[in-house]
């Protein structure tokens, strides 16, 4: 643990410099994320914290590749958490806003966080410290900083409780309060109007196509 905290200590540093790409904002919530990660906590997901987590994930998945010990259902995991996070830069969350400045401007600001995100990664070595930086990713992912005890005893008799876990993932990547309150209809077009390839994703991979 301590060595990884020493990681993530000079990562942190290079990221509060780097994120000062998406601004001051962007560099803040760079800032936040690794932190918590430095104190052993796991960060709520939120629209930038999946960003940088994303950016992060990128780096290391495409720079170390067979030098990361992950087992099978942990690089599933990561691959699927990955999929989200390009998806949410590349495309951003306002993408029906009628305002075309600010869905640019946050598909830029999301793009750049990302962008910041993963060039600062390059300090993470391969091998142990990049495994324990990406299993804390999946434990991100996995949901285990996140308290939706009220959307899931809403959505689960609807459509399962694995399925609403996985809308809340897709969910909070593009509202950082999609989960605060209890399931309904206007959620799930809530991401649709967001991000239309994400809403793709509440189909294909959380299996909810009736809502």
């Amino acid at each position: 643990m301590p060595r990884f905290r020493s990681v993530l200590t000079a990562l942190a540093l290079a990221l509060g410099i780097a994120g000062t790409a998406a601004g001051e904002a962007g560099a803040q919530s760079v800032r936040d994320t690794f932190k918590a990660m430095q104190k052993g906590e796991v960060v709520r997901l939120t629209p930038k914290s999946t960003l940088v987590l994303g950016g992060v994930a990128d780096n290391l998945l495409a720079r170390c590749k067979g030098r990361i010990s992950l087992n099978g259902p942990e690089r599933l995991r990561v691959a699927d958490f990955l999929s989200l996070a390009a998806t949410r830069a590349a495309v951003g969350g306002r993408y029906s806003d009628p305002d075309l400045g600010r869905a640019l401007g946050d598909q830029f600001t999301g793009l750049a966080l990302y962008s910041a995100a993963g060039q600062a990664a390059r300090k993470i070595q391969c091998g142990r410290p990049a495994t324990a930086v990406l299993r804390y990713i999946v434990k991100v992912a996995d949901g285990t900083g996140q308290s939706a005890g009220r959307f899931l005893e809403s959505c689960s008799p609807v459509h399962g409780a694995g399925r609403c876990r996985c809308l809340v993932k897709i969910g909070q990547s593009i509202n950082p309060r999609f989960a605060d309150g209890p399931y309904s209809r206007r959620a799930v077009y809530g991401i649709i109007q967001a991000n239309p390839f994400l809403g793709l994703q509440v189909a294909m991979k959380c299996g909810i196509v009736n809502y």
